[in-house]
């Protein structure tokens, strides 16, 4: 049940900025202040909270969690490398990151007229950047092990 509250808290603050822009686009009658602010502000904004909050929220629970229930320990007893299942935990969490930004970006995009053509750009970018994010939440539940044994000595 943990985890669904993880993913959960993960997603909000983007779906905030979704229901914000819903809320806005109701309200003001000019569109072109509607489109530079959901297009400039609201979606570039989602997207990050939702790339450092999968790549580093997500990231840092999931591999300080299983360091504390001593699963590397448990991996060493199968055919599983630590390698291969990095990357088996990268690749299912590039899957559930689109799973979120895909919808995230239709409907941002929905609200301001015309802009459907830039669907393909702005995934692969959100991608790139999650790619590029991903290892230092890996990292950081690394050092935040250490971190955490020198605080119990």
């Amino acid at each position: 049940m943990r985890n669904y509250g993880i993913i959960i808290s993960s997603i909000i603050p983007s779906f905030v900025f979704l229901i914000v822009g819903l809320a806005i686009k109701s309200i003001l009658k000019d569109m072109d202040v509607v489109s530079l602010l959901l297009y400039g502000q609201f979606l570039p904004m989602g997207l990050m909270l939702l790339v450092l909050s999968f790549s580093f929220t997500l990231n840092i629970s999931s591999f300080t969690e299983k360091r504390e229930t001593k699963f590397f320990d448990f991996l060493s007893h199968t055919d599983v490398s630590k390698l291969e299942f990095y990357i088996g935990t990268f690749a299912a969490m590039l899957l559930l990151f689109n799973v979120f930004q895909l919808p995230l970006l239709l409907v941002f995009l929905s609200l301001v007229k015309n802009m459907y053509s830039h669907i393909i750009p702005l995934a692969v970018a959100s991608n790139l950047i999650f790619i590029v994010m991903y290892p230092l939440g890996v990292l950081i539940s690394l050092f935040l092990r250490v971190y955490l044994k020198l605080m119990q000595l």
